[in-house]
């Protein structure tokens, strides 16, 4: 199930870096790019640019390494059970695959990346716990300081900072919970989310990106539980959704990730319905969502439940993954 379109701690980031597990770890490498200049009054095609070239500039970029750091801080004190291990709700691979869009983006251009980065590292910190959010905030400072700037030239510790920072976001509190293995397994690089009991009735304006609204039902059921969009909300954007439609719903803790994540990535966020496209976990289900933790309780085969991601601050329009 994808959405439809668019969308301080000083002393222990230091002891972070202390360790030399960190350039075993690595996930993202900073390598050189050679970047030759067209010289003046030679077309861009016609005859190589060869002997007539000035001088390579050269600039970096970092490219993705298999592997993953490893856990920290309370993600490592989990204790895990029989057919158990730490999952994330965000997967590690998309919160790399982000960053290091933005990271590269500004090492092309020069601009700076503080508000790209900063969204989206908070993002998986929503309830800022402590002291794993002060240590990203030290760690993420210094990724910032070493970025060139059209003044500045590129940090000589760049490329640690970047696994530091990498190390603190995927270990995020928020971010990750003991699971079943293999149902984390089948769901891959999806949303591991919690869902809560039931079904909402939904109504309003909604982030699909211009797909189609789903039908819906004219009129409410009764002792149906709604959940509509934010007083104020509309307007540009989104897709106006007359009927009611009936969803699943994250739980809070989850919602508030997923949502705040999903506003601050490039890419499109999806979930993992078993059976759709081949069966994905024989032990649930056909039609339901997949969780590592907690499925939803209703599911449906033929037309599987869309899941309505809300803001937790009921200021900015919901997000429909059908």
């Amino acid at each position: 199930m994808r959405l439809q379109g668019a969308a301080g701690n000083h002393a222990v980031a230091d002891a972070l870096h202390a360790t030399g597990s960190l350039e075993v770890q690595r996930r993202l490498v900073l390598l050189p790019v050679v970047v030759r200049h067209r010289p003046a009054g030679v077309p861009r095609r016609g005859r190589p640019l060869i002997a007539a070239n000035p001088a390579p500039v050269r600039r970096f970029r970092f490219h993705a390494m298999l592997g993953r750091p490893q856990w920290t801080g309370r993600a490592a004190r989990l204790v895990r059970g029989p057919n158990q291990e730490v999952n994330h709700v965000i997967s590690f691979e998309v919160i790399q695959s982000d960053l290091m869009a933005i990271l590269n983006r500004s090492l092309r251009s020069g601009a700076p990346a503080v508000n790209a980065v900063t969204r989206l590292t908070d993002a998986l910190f929503p309830t800022r716990p402590q002291p794993e959010y002060a240590n990203m905030a030290v760690l993420r400072g210094r990724v910032l300081a070493g970025l060139p700037t059209r003044r500045r030239p590129i940090g000589p510790n760049l490329q640690r900072h970047v696994s530091g920072l990498l190390s603190a976001l995927n270990s995020s509190p928020d971010n990750v919970r003991l699971g079943d293995r293999a149902l984390n397994r089948s769901i891959g690089q999806s949303i591991d989310a919690d869902f809560r009991p039931g079904t909402f009735w939904f109504s309003g304006r909604a982030n699909t990106s211009g797909a189609a609204a789903p039908a819906g039902v004219a009129a409410l059921p009764p002792g149906a539980r709604t959940a509509g969009a934010p007083a104020g909300v509309g307007g540009a954007g989104g897709v106006h959704i007359a009927n009611w439609v009936e969803c699943v719903r994250l739980t809070a803790a989850h919602e508030a990730i997923v949502f705040g994540y999903q506003s601050a990535s490039s890419q499109t966020l999806a979930f993992v319905i078993n059976g759709i496209r081949g069966a994905v976990n024989p032990a649930a289900p056909p039609g339901r969502h997949l969780s590592s933790t907690q499925p939803p309780t209703v599911f449906r085969i033929a037309s599987p439940y869309p899941v309505l991601v809300m803001d937790p601050r009921a200021g900015r329009m919901p997000f429909l993954f059908m």
